[in-house]
């Protein structure tokens, strides 16, 4: 009798330890395709991303060249005429907020929206600063009036001799980027370099943050809210799972 019963404890554990590890190998198996299929919804998504922002990229960099813009900043004789309707032109053929031509100081000589000309304020943004350094300046941020979330691009426009004398800026809106990926079931978001969630195709995510730092280049009005994340991770085969 005690032998039965031992063999039959036996074969119980046998039976328990072979379910166990096939399950195991069951989970982390489908743990490794849904990180492969993650991992591939993540990069197409980037990819997107990216493409759409190269649009406004160029744009800046092209109008900076542009004969019709460069006499506004090289003190030679300008017809702003032409000019603004360029910018008007350019931002409604990309769906641009504002496309504009600032001078040294940040000051807006003419913009794609009429009667903003001379507005200042530029001057000290980072995107701005390095555009008067030569290099294409980037920047995201939260318009302190409209908490509208906007990307920002800054090119230089040089003289002939080679000093910088103005620049191009391009706002766009990231709403409009947005527009095309809230129909979608995999929720995709990307943090800035703050942890704070600045695009998502699911706006209950919009300004949380898994973790607070200083150091950005970020503009956000002060009186923003940041919700934390309310999650928990564990590791299940390697893999970090969030549970949201």
């Amino acid at each position: 009798m005690t032998r039965r019963v031992l063999a039959f404890t036996l074969y119980l554990l046998m039976v328990a330890g072979l379910s166990a590890g096939i399950g195991w190998f069951a989970l982390t198996d489908a743990l490794d395709r849904l990180e492969e299929r993650a991992g591939s919804d993540l990069s197409l998504a980037s990819d997107r991303l990216t493409g759409q922002l190269q649009r406004f990229r160029e744009l800046a960099v092209s109008l900076a060249d542009h004969p019709v813009l460069t006499p506004l900043v090289l003190a030679d004789r300008a017809d702003r005429a032409a000019a603004q309707a360029l910018l008007v032109a350019s931002a409604d053929r990309t769906g641009s907020i504002e496309v504009a031509v600032l001078d040294l100081d940040g000051r807006v000589i003419v913009s794609s929206l009429s009667g903003l000309s001379d507005r200042d304020g530029n001057a000290n943004t980072p995107y701005f600063r390095r555009a008067m350094q030569g290099a294409l300046g980037f920047q995201h941020a939260v318009d302190t009036e409209t908490d509208m979330r906007m990307f920002l691009y800054a090119a230089p426009i040089f003289s002939s001799e080679g000093p910088v004398r103005g620049a191009v800026v391009v706002r766009h809106s990231v709403d409009r980027i947005e527009a095309n990926w809230r129909d979608e079931v995999q929720t995709v978001f990307f943090t800035d370099d703050t942890g704070v969630v600045f695009i998502s195709n699911r706006s209950e995510l919009i300004f949380a943050r898994r973790r607070v730092t200083t150091d950005s280049t970020a503009i956000y009005p002060p009186d923003l809210p940041h919700p934390f994340f309310a999650y928990q991770t564990h590791t299940v085969g390697g893999h970090q799972l969030w549970d949201l």
